[in-house]
């Protein structure tokens, strides 16, 4: 468990689901789609160090997810709470999600970023990371 001025870093338990959920939709971030209990209970099954949260006290102050598929990295769902902001929450989440594809035999970490949220792309230029493509997300529903 990584520890950063009173915040635990640990592996995401399924009954941590509501309150990953809140910091998602607080976030602005959630999908039903993507981030519903069942799916995360199954990506949680497949590979259980794929969800990280930073804890304070017995409250979620931050999450963030990896995949990695042997070829590709993810780092995505990163979501500190508002009243946790500005104390290096994201940062440790990162560095523990970098940690873990290091382990994993990885040597480069992808995001996606939404174009329009300037923002974040400086957030994350501040901790190394470049400017690369622009691509759009689609997607397709089993029929």
């Amino acid at each position: 468990m990584q520890k950063t001025s009173k915040i635990n870093i640990r592996t995401y338990k399924n009954s941590d689901y509501d309150q990953v959920k809140k910091l998602y939709v607080e976030g602005g971030i959630y999908y039903e789609g993507t981030d519903s209990y069942g799916n995360i209970k199954r990506k949680i099954s497949r590979d259980p160090r794929s969800i990280f949260v930073a804890i304070s006290g017995k409250e979620i102050a931050g999450t963030v997810s990896i995949t990695e598929d042997g070829r590709m990295t993810l780092i995505s769902r990163l979501a500190v709470s508002w009243k946790y902001r500005n104390k290096g929450i994201g940062k440790a989440l990162m560095k523990k999600a970098e940690e873990e594809l290091v382990f994993r035999g990885c040597d480069k970490f992808n995001i996606l970023v939404r174009e329009e949220n300037k923002n974040l792309q400086k957030y994350y230029e501040k901790q190394g990371y470049e400017k690369g493509n622009i691509y759009r997300w689609m997607e397709k529903k089993k029929k």
